[in-house]
């Protein structure tokens, strides 16, 4: 039995409504072909009832504060350590340490991108800014910007 086999032998029908919906398209053909056989020769799953089976745990409450997905309330999260692109324009002590860090041993620094196994949202995700951040992102990362406050900046 093939890794995905084993991973979605542990969904639940619910589960593989979500993964059906959001994350099937994102596998090969080969594997795609591997997943749909297993979904309808072993597993019998429905097919028509992928919407209904969303809408259903959509309602449901879970009150027993362990981690999960906002988007499909799942538990099964993976967390990747991912090198995390320092923000030059920002300041604190993270930021700080971060570039220490990198200056002293000559490797990236690495953040926590948490993603849902399930349905593919991601959670987290150290190096997704927001439009503002992009855009002083672009005007203040950029090397002749950082010349300017240099010069600006020395007493």
């Amino acid at each position: 039995m093939s890794k995905i086999i084993t991973i979605l032998d542990k969904y639940e029908d619910w589960e593989l409504a979500y993964f059906i919906k959001y994350m099937l398209d994102s596998y090969t053909t080969g594997t795609r072909e591997k997943i749909l056989d297993y979904l309808k020769n072993i597993r019998k799953f429905n097919f028509n009832q992928v919407d209904e089976l969303i809408e259903q745990n959509k309602k449901k409450e879970y009150n027993d504060f362990k981690e999960r997905c906002p988007k499909c309330k799942t538990e099964k999260i993976r967390t990747d350590m991912v090198d995390w692109a320092i923000p030059l324009y920002h300041a604190g002590a993270e930021d700080e340490m971060a570039l220490l860090y990198e200056i002293k041993t000559g490797k990236t620094y690495m953040k926590a991108k948490i993603t849902c196994n399930v349905c593919g949202y991601i959670i987290t995700d150290p190096n997704n800014r927001t439009l503002k951040e992009k855009v002083l992102g672009v005007l203040f990362d950029n090397p002749m910007w950082s010349a300017i406050r240099q010069i600006l900046t020395k007493d």
